[in-house]
Order: C-alpha cells, then sequence, then structure tokens
C-alpha cells in the first residue's frame, strides 16, 4: 500500500514499479496495488505521483535510503507499507529598504542539509524570480528547512527570509 508519509492516508494514481523487473502499476483508490507471479528474490519496490517526492520500499525520509523486500519461494504474498512525501511550496514577497517591491530579482531556495555532521546550505530546484509586485514563488520542494536570498536588480538592501516547511 502506498500512503502519504505525514497523513498515514492511503494515496490513489500512484504509479507504482517493481525493480529491476519491467512490471508498474498503478494504486487503487485505497493505495493498494500487486505484482502476480514474482520469481524469488530482492525487489526494489518505488513509487512517483505528481505533487509528492519519491517514495520507496524502506524508506523514512524524502531522499533516504530505500531497502529491498526479499521473496522467497515460500512467499504467497506481503504487506508492504511505501511512503511517499507531498511537495511544498514557499511563496513570499522581496521589499527594498523602503518597503517597494523588487521586480525583476532572482531568488534561490537554499535547503538545509546535515553532511558529516555540518549543517550546509545546498540549491533546491530551479531559480525563482519576482513579479511586478514582487512575489515570488518556489514549487514542489521537498519538506524540510529553507533558505531564501535574492540577488536584486538594482541596488538595494534585500531581505532573506528563513521559512520552516512542516513534513
Amino acid at each position: 500500500q502506498i500512503v502519504d508519509a505525514a497523513t498515514g492516508k492511503p494515496v490513489s494514481g500512484v504509479l507504482v514499479a517493481l525493480r529491476p523487473q519491467p512490471q508498474r502499476v498503478l494504486t487503487a483508490a485505497d493505495g493498494r496495488f500487486v505484482f502476480t507471479d514474482l520469481p524469488p528474490g530482492p525487489y526494489t519496490i518505488v513509487a512517483t505521483r505528481r505533487g509528492y517526492v519519491e517514495g520507496a520500499s524502506g524508506r523514512r525520509r524524502p531522499g533516504g535510503t530505500s531497502q529491498p523486500v526479499t521473496l522467497t519461494a515460500d512467499d504467497r504474498s506481503g504487506d508492504v507499507v511505501v511512503r511517499i512525501w507531498k511537495t511544498a511550496v514557499i511563496t513570499g514577497v522581496a521589499t527594498d529598504e523602503t518597503g517597494d517591491p523588487i521586480v525583476g530579482a532572482q531568488l534561490r531556495a537554499l535547503e538545509r542539509r546535515t553532511v558529516a555532521g555540518q549543517s550546509r546550505f545546498t540549491a533546491a530546484g530551479a531559480p525563482a524570480f519576482t513579479d511586478d509586485r514582487g512575489v515570488y514563488r518556489f514549487s514542489d520542494l521537498p519538506p524540510g528547512e529553507y533558505l531564501v536570498a535574492t540577488i536584486a536588480p538594482r541596488p538595494a538592501m534585500t531581505r532573506s527570509v528563513y521559512r520552516t516547511i512542516a513534513t
């Protein structure tokens, strides 16, 4: 079964692939899927759907490692739950030191990650640009912590906004 990692509710319409087999199926309304006539061996179940971060068997966090499911000759069925995570959006308004919107500014969403015990920020997704109201939007981001950095098109003091996105 494929479930939303935050709510535990089943997710329908998810494309489920079985690796290394070329088989793919869609989940039903209850998030369930079935593969039949499988020979014994290790398999990784991968789940994808628009608006969600890819999930895989054994994965406990977005982008985490997956664990294969091993079937033996005696296995007739298995109950495997695969989690997927909704993607997130960051939006805001970039303003200058007088509070006026900054038009056409380029922004980057930088995701906080821990690497070798050190906190680091890495670029996440494509850059965004402000519109005529100074509004920007980043979409399809995995749940996490982000820093939004601006590069103003004219000399101005810019503001960076630190946001936490709930998982």
